[in-house]
């Protein structure tokens, strides 16, 4: 069963993908987003196109953007190349920020080992300048806080690494210092809209997934 779609055009479609699912393949064989959207435009086309846009870490959910044609996905890897695109998050943790908005930057090394980023405050050997910008907007009878985030650049692990660095690890991210429970290979971050210029039409998009319907998330669907 692939991800519920969001918007199909001609040229590109939009899903939004769950958590525990990956967008390419995997070494055990399990259903991704690239192999359910394969199978759907199979029903209507021989052989489809199914070009990754984008990628998101299994564990976090949210809006992934696919090209249907080879032509349009350079367009739209060279829209994501020179950031004429706009990316929000969301996430939640068990700790409200310091201050209720800020930006962030560090500069990211990616531990290959470790498989986890690693944050410094200057430029060291390898690393890559990393930004963002998050505002606080609520919290929840439950004991968790929503938090917006706009991803500037798109580095490895990045903002589950910058927000652990002010004290908010994502829910369910042990990895980064959380030590609240959530869902089985998944974190409480979620790709929540995506804004640029379709390059055929020149029309502006927003592509918008509703974040999981699960109790973490119910106390804020009237604000999103």
């Amino acid at each position: 069963m692939h991800p519920p779609i969001i918007q199909e055009t001609n040229d590109w479609l939009a899903v939004n993908k769950g958590s525990d699912m990956a967008v390419e393949g995997t070494k055990g064989g399990s259903p991704t987003v690239q192999s359910t959207i394969y199978d759907y435009l199979s029903k209507t086309k021989k052989k489809p196109y199914v070009g990754m846009v984008h990628r998101l870490d299994r564990v976090t959910s949210g809006v992934i953007l696919i090209a249907k044609k080879k032509s349009i996905l350079l367009l739209l890897n060279e829209i994501f190349r020179e950031r004429q695109i706009q990316k929000t998050y969301l996430a939640l943790s068990d700790s409200v920020p310091a201050l209720p908005n800020a930006l962030l930057e560090h500069h990211l090394l990616q531990d290959k080992d470790k498989r986890k980023a690693v944050l410094f405050d200057s430029p060291q050997a390898k690393t890559k300048a990393c930004r963002l910008r998050y505002e606080y907007v609520q919290s929840s009878d439950m004991g968790y806080h929503l938090i917006k985030i706009a991803l500037l650049t798109g580095k490895y692990h990045q903002i589950r690494a910058q927000l652990a660095s002010i004290g908010c690890s994502i829910v369910g991210d042990e990895k980064y210092g959380s030590k609240a429970a959530y869902y089985k290979r998944a974190i409480a971050l979620h790709a929540w809209q995506l804004q640029f210029t379709d390059p055929i039409t020149k029309k502006p998009i927003l592509l918008k997934a509703a974040p999981p319907i699960d109790p973490f998330w119910n106390d804020f669907k009237e604000i999103l």
